[in-house]
């Protein structure tokens, strides 16, 4: 899988247009400013909050030998390509079968927002945030405490939200509401990664509001209009809030709930909830943290994409219902998955997803098509079928 999952990277940077120092979009006010800046200077010399206590990929940035560009390009590309194998291999483990697990590779890759908007602007840590978020799942299913919270700990110093994981090993090693040896172990062992949080903030201050520090580092970089105010999580809250109630439409809905995922794992949760609730239940809080993002920044895909492990099982279950219902084989539903990846790669240079339209008529074709001669063809769930 690790080559196949390298030749899917691959493709996608190819297909993808990269915001390199020439691209148009460089010279916005957007976030890779920041995290340039960081990594050709001094950690502790930088204090725009909330991108100054997201040390960790600047300070890999630092030790590769390369130039900067191709650190950050190398960083991103590797978050991607081994994010696809840690998904297969999770999703082997809690399915047990190497075509769920295939399956589960191929949704990944088919994910825009999580694999071609990254290599688009490959100087954010969210590759880096996918590849921590996903192995401490896989850490979580395995049994793997130590390696779990080590990555915890990793995780918070390349981005805030990685502490989202936490309710997660709660709900896989408990099957009670109210475990008090599980709660007493966890607060024992997350106060380190909350402890890690505050220290970065004590030592690294905002300087969102100074006027002399920001004139400064006008100098060096364009700064927007949310760079140069203090940052308080409750205005933020309020303005936040404000900007998505005066713009919330039908429209702004299908961006929070099937944008960020596409057509089809957005179709096969929904069915997995219609039978079985268990990885509802147990995702819903982190889930919840996730969408919780959406009060505190305006850009809507690239945070609620962050949800993709739990999505990926969703689907994956749902898959596994309809296949037994239908009497389908699970394999059936690779090519679908490979022509929803090639939607996206034919899409365009600097088109990160298919259009939905394109993704539901894929979706509704296909599995028309294999509804309707699953007894004829390759479709059909064979006696005795083994994986």
């Amino acid at each position: 899988m690790l080559l196949s999952a390298l030749l899917f990277t691959l493709i996608l940077l190819f297909r993808t247009q990269i915001m390199t120092y020439d691209d148009p979009n460089f010279p916005k006010p957007w976030d890779h400013h920041k995290y340039i800046f960081m990594a050709q200077n001094s950690l502790f010399n930088f204090h725009i909050a909330p991108f100054c206590w997201r040390i960790g990929v600047p300070l890999l940035v630092k030790l590769l030998p390369f130039d900067i560009i191709v650190n950050f390009l190398i960083i991103s590309f590797t978050g991607i390509w081994f994010t696809g194998v840690v998904v297969y291999y999770a999703a082997r483990e809690l399915f047990l079968t190497k075509t769920y697990a295939i399956s589960a590779m191929l949704m990944f890759f088919s994910l825009g927002w999580a694999t071609k908007w990254i290599l688009f602007d490959f100087w954010l840590p969210d590759a880096v945030s996918f590849l921590i978020i996903t192995t401490a799942i896989y850490c979580i299913i395995t049994k793997k405490d130590i390696y779990f919270f080590l990555l915890l700990y990793l995780g918070v110093l390349v981005k805030e939200s990685i502490i989202f994981i936490v309710p997660l090993y709660y709900a896989f090693n408990t099957d009670r509401f109210f475990d008090i040896k599980q709660i007493r172990k966890l607060f024992l062992f997350t106060v380190p990664a909350v402890l890690i949080l505050l220290g970065v903030r004590f030592l690294i201050p905002q300087m969102n509001s100074n006027a002399d520090y920001l004139h400064k580092l006008a100098g060096y970089m364009p700064l927007n209009d949310s760079d140069k105010v203090v940052y308080n999580y409750w205005q933020l809250i309020w303005d936040t809030l404000k900007t998505r109630l005066h713009n919330l439409s039908y429209g702004s809905l299908i961006d929070y709930f099937v944008r960020p995922y596409g057509v089809f794992l957005v179709l096969a949760s929904v069915y997995s909830f219609w039978y079985n609730k268990k990885y509802l239940v147990k995702f819903l809080p982190f889930i919840l943290l996730i969408y919780l993002q959406l009060v505190f920044a305006i850009n809507t895909e690239r945070l609620l994409v962050f949800a993709f492990p739990a999505l990926i099982i969703f689907a994956i279950d749902g898959l596994r219902t309809f296949t037994s219902i239908t009497k389908t084989s699970p394999s059936a539903f690779i090519l679908l998955l490979v022509l929803l990846y090639l939607a996206n790669i034919l899409s365009g240079f600097d088109q990160f997803t298919a259009h939905l339209q394109i993704q539901f008529l894929l979706c509704f074709t296909y599995i028309t098509t294999l509804l309707l001669f699953k007894n004829r063809y390759f479709f059909i769930e064979k006696n005795n079928h083994n994986d």
